[in-house]
């Protein structure tokens, strides 16, 4: 380098010093190229993208007297991204939405709409592994209910109910969720462009009772995964649109009540009978409106009042790009 240096002092013509000065330039930026290029590739953290076409958010009612009694309310859509940090095997950060299967992970987009509308947010802190296919992933979740109250005036004219301004209820608290990698041959960090994670947690109403109101009082509409339609071959005059077959994925059957034919069937047969104690959705009368409040109350001792919200979360997650890291962060 000294020698460099005093060849460049040296040197009277200043177009030579200008020529030697240009080559140690390009010279720099050629070892820096080389540098980089030889990052190795677990250097580079990957972005997975949750498929929300294939990814589900089973929302149940239950109650803390009979866990096993459940109502699966709705079968809800989930997108988002999974961060898979540089030299891991495992995301590093989750973060995710979950919301009615016929609209979108906006809500702002759905506010001008009738009716009432819900998504849950999630977006992780931390994460921490407990073994080779089970991770803990704790962070804020949110939930945010938008309510159009809904005005009935009959009359000759009447199109239908009229609906007022929107009123948006938010509410955040911090969850735990456990993830577990179902096909442990897609890991993450191993091999393959997808893989899928699924968690289940159960969240008290008392602890967080702003999701049990909206889980309970939104209409979660059918998840419709795909739909094929066709025009008949030949179109009349009863002709009613193309012919529509769909595949959806349908609420898991309820378990607080089951329905069986009774032993002996006479005369005064009138179908199926019950067992089992019905879960109750019993409405906050103190309230005095139609807010979706719910009153959870444990009930007297032959009631299962719903206090409860489960949730089972399937998450399908595809390889969207690569990510420079130099750390295990984000």
């Amino acid at each position: 380098m000294l020698n460099l240096m005093q060849l460049i002092a040296g040197s009277r013509n200043p177009k030579g010093r200008e020529n030697i000065m240009g080559k140690i330039v390009g010279l720099a930026i050629v070892i820096f190229m080389g540098i980089l290029s030889a990052v190795p590739a677990a250097a580079q953290g990957s972005l997975w993208a949750i498929d929300s076409k294939h990814s589900t958010a089973r929302l149940y009612l239950a109650s803390s007297k009979g866990p096993d009694a459940t109502i699966n309310v709705g079968v809800a859509r989930l997108s988002g991204e999974v961060v898979q940090a540089a030299g891991d095997s495992n995301p590093s950060a989750f973060d995710f939405t979950i919301y009615p299967a016929d609209e979108n992970a906006d809500v702002t987009a759905t506010a001008n709409q009738p009716g009432d509308y819900t998504i849950i947010t999630f977006k992780s802190a931390s994460v921490e592994p407990l073994n080779g296919t089970t991770i803990r992933v704790i962070g804020d979740m949110t939930i945010t209910h938008v309510e159009r109250m809904a005005t009935y005036g009959p009359s000759e004219s009447y199109g239908g109910p009229t609906y007022g301004p929107s009123v948006t209820r938010s509410a955040t608290q911090q969850e735990t969720l456990e993830f577990r990698r179902v096909h442990e041959a897609d890991a993450l960090g191993t091999k393959g462009d997808s893989v899928e994670w699924s968690a289940a947690i159960t969240i008290p109403g008392e602890a967080f009772p702003e999701l049990l109101n909206a889980v309970a009082a939104t209409a979660w509409p059918t998840f419709v995964v795909s739909e094929e339609c066709t025009m008949p071959s030949n179109v009349g005059e009863d002709f009613s649109g193309p012919a529509c077959t769909m595949e959806t994925i349908d609420p898991a059957p309820r378990t607080d009540v089951h329905w069986a034919m009774p032993s002996s069937l006479g005369e005064d047969f009138a179908g199926e009978v019950s067992t089992g104690t019905p879960l109750q959705v019993v409405a906050d009368s103190a309230a005095g409106n139609n807010s979706g409040e719910l009153d959870h109350r444990n009930g007297d001792e032959h009631e299962l009042v719903a206090n409860e919200v489960k949730m089972e979360l399937s998450l399908h997650l595809t390889r969207t790009n690569s990510l420079a890291s130099t750390s295990s962060g984000h």
